[in-house]
């Protein structure tokens, strides 16, 4: 696992810091250190479709009710592309996290 080499090295070269800046670098790590922050950075792009779908239906819609139906319909499919992303084993990455945010942008 890309991962975890690229954890353990920055454990391993931090027990040096105090006599010298190491840093071990490697082609694969810049995917892996993607990886390690990708669930914060998905869960931020779709809590801003579910705030753009309320701003944008508030200012469309008259009604308060019809805001509040499109924006838990807009949350109840996002919820459901995770389930189906557990389901089918699919792993976060860079590509599913595009394809979640884009799936969103089209429910609205």
């Amino acid at each position: 696992c890309y991962r975890g080499n690229m954890v353990g090295s920055r454990e391993f070269f931090k027990r040096f810091e105090d006599f010298f800046v190491a840093r071990y670098f490697h082609e694969i790590f810049l995917t892996a250190e993607l990886d390690l922050s990708i669930l914060r950075s998905t869960l931020l792009s779709m809590g801003g479709v579910l705030v753009a779908a309320t701003f944008m239906s508030s200012l469309l819609l008259k009604g308060l009710w019809a805001v509040v139906f499109v924006v838990v319909c807009v949350a109840a499919i996002d919820i459901s592309l995770f389930g189906v992303m557990v389901w089918w084993g699919i792993p976060l990455s860079l590509l599913s996290a595009i394809i979640l945010v884009l799936c969103a942008g089209f429910a609205v």
